[in-house]
């Protein structure tokens, strides 16, 4: 079984839907700083020079090691010339939790 097919029959599963979907908009944050300071031709080092953050911490959030708060994501999308937006979008088809999982909370 390749790794597409064991995602797709994972994903049946409510409850790995539901981490899933919570750790979601931290790796969708890290692709897209990663994304962004590519484009931009911008190393580890030269970003943290420029957001004055350090670069072990620019390199957890590209790796989605840890959370950043909305206010290190503007001084990021700042240094590379760029701004943070976060928009609530309707999930996907497949994305929703069934009902009983979500009545564990």
């Amino acid at each position: 079984m390749n790794v597409e097919n064991y995602m797709m029959k994972i994903r049946t599963d409510p409850a790995f839907r539901k981490a899933y979907e919570t750790v979601r908009p931290k790796y969708d944050f890290a692709n897209a700083l990663f994304d962004a300071r590519e484009k931009a031709g911008v190393t580890h080092e030269k970003l943290s020079r420029l957001s004055g953050i350090p670069q072990d911490d620019i390199c957890r959030y590209e790796n989605g090691d840890s959370d950043p708060t909305t206010e290190v994501m503007q001084t990021l999308a700042d240094a590379l010339g760029m701004r943070v937006v976060i928009r609530l979008v309707p999930k996907e088809d497949g994305d929703s939790v069934s009902e009983d999982a979500d009545k564990d909370n």
